[in-house]
């Protein structure tokens, strides 16, 4: 719902927008199962590997004919899933936002201004519950008993033009302020039904956040600098945040009951890596200044070419989901980018065909990454942001816009896009085996950027039938490629005396890799279908993924933590039919 009240030289917008989703998660397929022993001995650590004698129980239990996780292995899309239970996702936000324009003329210096007041509330509300392993033994049960965030915003903004049109610019302030909570409850082995007595690990956590940003900025262009056509843009931001967050994390593990060891500082065993059970409270502050510069030339009408220098930036913070003091207390720093842009924007043939094409280049200081902790072999699960060091990416973009004729348009894209990691030290090994670790472990070599498809081409076609009196008939078709990628960056990792850093290799297996391939959509569409006075209908009939496609969107690689690894497909070949209502 929007409210507009305006004048000449003000308006007032009121805007309320409310959703309601209630959805189901997609059943996940188990991929792969671990191996239950090494070199003829039983694996101590992972989950579902020590207990396979379980695994058959509960499954007589159910009634299955079936004897071992590995009968549910289904590396092909599947029109049923022999899943435990099917998740769920409950979701509901509101918010409100309030702008204020005023429009001044010719002031002195400023020249023509518009003051922007923007006001912005909005609270959402959610619960989730998942299982992770694909099959109807209770190896997973994980779950968003409540989450609660509200949010606010305030920003102000002067946009103006002066020096006869030459100077345009915009300067601002803005502020942030977060806070919410999140209580979960996970749950790994619950064999109650096979006679064991208690699930062999339940995790309770409580997460509360505050988080308070403000930032001022500005940026200026300036049009025919030293001659005609030459134009140079200039701005910069200030950004100031504070990231608070509190855990309380309860771990309990069937017969050995509460995971409180290791976690009083006055015991000689305290260990906060070894610490599952722990309540700690957080706060950390971060600044930047991020300079951009940007100089183009204007060839003509039809052909522009520009140069960009830009700087970014993401804020560090806490692991709340981390499963140890240790890493939970301690936060991942700030993410410090620095682009470089050349590319150029010209149109052909009174505008009937676009092309626009550039390349970058993109240096990383401390990459954020998700992931599962190196060394993981327990039955913690939890992903946690890390610093990966030094990386770089560089690629290219190229797109074509035509219109041949007045009633059909046509577009290409092709993008390029190539990532490596420079510098990426998890830790330290003792090489000379003195007790002294003091020689890095630098996985860069072996690591690879996650879900960045190398290639990838985007093509499609749009043509109007035209008006027929009763409405406008219009039909598209679109085709997507992308090249093969990748979903769990680690790779080989070689140590001499740290074994907790050693994690083997992962982008070998064929659980973490998805091969290119090909998507095709379409969809004719009947629109301004003028059926009442207040507004018109459109109908549209549609299909996603028409050659039915098979293709991984998600993998989770939890071969080393829980001895399984399970992915999620895409849509099959999908069609329907949409209604709606434009008011005018």
């Amino acid at each position: 719902m929007t409210l507009l009240w305006a004048r000449d030289d003000w308006g007032l917008t009121y805007a309320y927008d409310k959703t309601r989703w209630r959805d189901r998660i997609p059943a996940p397929y188990l991929e792969a199962v671990g191996d239950f022993e090494v070199d003829g001995t039983p694996k101590s650590d992972s989950l579902v590997v020590l207990m396979p004698g379980l695994v058959e129980n509960t499954l007589a239990v159910l009634g299955r004919s079936e004897s071992s996780l590995d009968d549910f292995i289904q590396m092909d899309r599947a029109s049923v899933v022999a899943t435990e239970f099917i998740g769920d996702h409950n979701l509901d936000v509101f918010g409100h936002a309030l702008t204020l324009q005023m429009d001044f003329s010719d002031l002195p210096v400023l020249g023509d201004v518009t003051f922007k007041s923007i006001t912005a509330y909005r609270d959402l509300a959610s619960t989730s519950r998942a299982e992770l392993d694909g099959s109807p033994v209770p190896v997973t049960d994980f779950g968003t008993l409540d989450k609660e965030l509200d949010q606010i915003t305030q920003e102000f903004q002067l946009v103006g033009t002066s020096w006869n049109d030459r100077l345009d610019y915009v300067m601002g302030f803005y502020y942030f302020k977060e806070g919410g909570g999140n209580e979960s409850k996970n749950v790994a082995l619950d064999f109650t039904a096979a006679g064991f007595p208690d699930p062999f690990s339940e995790i309770f956590t409580e997460i509360e956040i505050d988080n308070e940003a403000w930032a001022i900025y500005g940026q200026a262009t300036l049009a025919d600098v030293l001659m005609p056509g030459l134009s140079l843009t200039l701005g910069a931001r200030y950004t100031r945040e504070t990231r608070g967050f509190s855990v309380d994390r309860d771990e309990y593990r069937a017969v050995l009951g509460h995971q409180t060891g290791n976690c009083n500082p006055a015991e000689p065993d305290y260990d906060p890596n070894l610490c599952y059970s722990f309540e700690i409270q957080e706060e950390e502050s971060y600044s930047n200044v991020s300079p951009m510069a940007n100089i183009s030339y204007q060839w003509n009408n039809d052909v522009m070419s520009y140069f960009r220098v830009a700087t970014g930036y993401q804020s560090g913070g806490f692991n709340g989901r981390a499963v140890s003091l240790g890493a939970a207390n301690t936060p991942y720093d700030e993410q410090i980018s620095i682009q470089y842009e050349l590319g150029a924007k010209t149109a052909w043939f009174d505008h009937r065909l676009v092309i626009n094409a550039s390349v970058f280049y993109t240096d990383n200081e401390d990459l954020q990454v998700a992931q599962f902790p190196f060394g993981s072999d327990s039955p913690n699960v939890g992903t946690v942001v890390q610093n990966a060091g030094e990386s770089h990416v560089q690629g290219a973009e190229i797109e074509l816009v035509g219109m041949p004729t007045a009633n059909l348009e046509m577009y290409l894209n092709y993008a390029y896009l190539k990532g490596e990691f420079d510098s990426y030290i998890i830790g330290y090994d003792d090489i000379n085996g003195d007790g002294v670790r003091d020689t890095p472990v630098d996985i860069s070599d072996d690591t690879v950027f996650i879900q960045s498809p190398e290639n990838s081409i985007g093509m499609g076609a749009r043509y109007t039938f035209g008006n027929f009196g009763f409405g406008t008939l219009w039909a598209r078709v679109d085709a997507s490629w992308q090249d093969d990628i990748v979903f769990t960056g680690q790779g080989e990792i070689t140590t001499v005396n740290a074994p907790e850093l050693e994690s083997g290799s992962k982008n070998a297996r064929a659980v973490n890799q998805q091969e290119a391939y090909t998507l095709i959509d379409a969809s004719v569409t009947l629109e301004h279908i003028p059926l009442t006075n207040t507004g018109t209908f459109k109908v549209r009939l549609w299909g996603r993924n028409l050659t039915d496609e098979q293709y991984r969107y998600a993998s989770v690689d939890l071969l080393d933590q829980m001895g399984i690894a399970v992915a999620h497909y895409g849509d099959p070949r999908t069609y329907g039919v949409t209604l709606s209502y434009d008011f005018e």
